[in-house]
C-alpha cells in the first residue's frame, strides 16, 4: 500500500479523498469533494473545481481544466491542456445561476487527445478516441474515433479491439 505523492504548490481541499499511489503534480488545484482513485496521475497545473470524480489508474496530464461536477471512469487517458466545461447557459449573475451544471461524463479506457474541449453534459463512451482538439458537444459513442470541430466521426472511426482496456 503507497502513500498518495503530493508535488510543492498543491492545493487540495477539504473532503477530498485520494486513493493508494496517487501521484498529484505542482501547482495543481484539487477542490471540495474531489475523489481521486487509486494509481492515478495528475499532472502539473492541473484545475479540477470540485464534486468531481476520477477513477483509478487514469493520466490527467498538465494543465487540464476539471470542471465542477465531473466523472471519470477507470483507467481514461487526458492529453495536455483538456478543457471541460458544465454550464451551458452561462447565467453568471443572472438569474437560475448554478442551478442545473451538469460535467461531462468520460467513461473507462477512454482517450482525450491535447487540447481537445467537452462540452456540458456529454458522455464519452469506453475506449472511445477524442482527437486531439476536437470540441465535443455531443455524446461519443464506445470505441468510436471522432475529431474535428465539431467533433465528428473520423475516417478510421472503430478503435482497434487491441487498444481496448
Amino acid at each position: 500500500m503507497g502513500l498518495a505523492k503530493v508535488m510543492s504548490g498543491a492545493v487540495i481541499y477539504p473532503n477530498c479523498k485520494l486513493g493508494e499511489d496517487v501521484f498529484i503534480g505542482h501547482n495543481t488545484i484539487l477542490r471540495d469533494g474531489t475523489v481521486v482513485g487509486a494509481g492515478s496521475y495528475i499532472g502539473s497545473l492541473v484545475m479540477c473545481e470540485g464534486r468531481t470524480t476520477i477513477g483509478e489508474r487514469c493520466g490527467i496530464n498538465a494543465q487540464c481544466h476539471l470542471t465542477r461536477g465531473m466523472t471519470i471512469g477507470d483507467e481514461v487517458f487526458l492529453g495536455p491542456g483538456v478543457i471541460t466545461s458544465n454550464d451551458k447557459r452561462m447565467l453568471f449573475r443572472r438569474k437560475g445561476h448554478g442551478q442545473n451544471l451538469m460535467g461531462p461524463t468520460v467513461q473507462r479506457g477512454a482517450r482525450i487527445g491535447a487540447g481537445a474541449m467537452l462540452m456540458p453534459g456529454v458522455v464519452v463512451g469506453e475506449n472511445a478516441v477524442v482527437g486531439a482538439y476536437s470540441v465535443v458537444t455531443k455524446d461519443v459513442v464506445a470505441r468510436t474515433v471522432v475529431m474535428g470541430n465539431p467533433a465528428r466521426l473520423a475516417k478510421h472511426d472503430t478503435v482497434p479491439e487491441e487498444e481496448c482496456l
